[in-house]
């Protein structure tokens, strides 16, 4: 041992080791964490987009719920799926303000289990939140949707 390590106590040595430590941890978990999210797999959206693009909307509805059922965490297939289920003509309500189809319903079930990660996904989230409740008649819901997804993105559409 060096002389200035002999005036050092030796409970400061053991706090700079667990400093040292917990340094080297945290770096390494950071390094785990961006390895895992990069290469964490991605649902193909393109084929769910073309087909509602090419108005096969109830086709891209049973492909969007079948990428669901594989990658159920993934929240830009089933924010998808939600916009999709609502572009459907089913999924107006009928004049007694019912869901007739259910299609409103399973669109909000779908975009209460999203967790955005950004804003943009969160005011989309929104607007199509707000949307779903109002085809389900519940309007007070949706405008509190609405304005919210304004409130985080004033340029929403």
């Amino acid at each position: 041992m060096s002389a200035a390590e002999l005036t050092v106590p030796a409970r400061v040595r053991s706090i700079r080791w667990g400093l040292a430590i917990l340094t080297l941890a945290l770096g390494a978990g950071g390094l785990a964490w961006a390895v895992r999210e990069s290469s964490r797999i991605r649902p193909p959206l393109d084929e769910l987009i073309e087909l509602a693009d090419a108005g096969k909307l109830a086709q891209a509805a049973s492909r969007g719920r079948s990428l669901v059922a594989s990658y159920p965490d993934d929240g830009p297939a089933r924010l998808l799926l939600a916009q999709i289920l609502l572009k459907q003509p089913g999924s107006q309500p009928s004049k007694s303000g019912r869901d007739p189809s259910g299609l409103a319903q399973e669109a909000l079930d779908h975009l209460d289990r999203i967790k955005p990660d950004n804003p943009t996904m969160a005011a989309t989230l929104r607007l199509a939140r707000g949307n779903a409740l109002d085809r389900l008649s519940r309007l007070d819901e949706a405008e509190a949707d609405w304005l919210e997804a304004l409130r985080i993105d004033p340029t929403a559409p």
